[in-house]
């Protein structure tokens, strides 16, 4: 689980390395892949919250019922 959610960390911060600095470039291409790289990462984020806050209801489940 932890090396799952250390791969998705990784990928999300690869992600906002590929976006280049504002001034490098610009237009509507640029704004649109800038977006969706952004909302990649968003996503990824939250898959990774996901993942920890099951594991820790997992784990409350199973110090509730030992």
């Amino acid at each position: 689980m932890d090396e799952l959610v250390q791969q998705l960390g990784m990928a999300a911060s690869n992600l906002s390395d590929c976006i280049p600095a504002a001034e490098a470039w610009s237009g509507p291409a640029a704004t649109a892949l800038t977006a969706e790289l952004e909302a990649i990462s968003s996503e990824i984020g939250a898959l990774i919250l996901d993942l920890l806050s099951n594991n820790a209801y997992s784990t409350l489940e199973r110090f509730q019922l030992g």
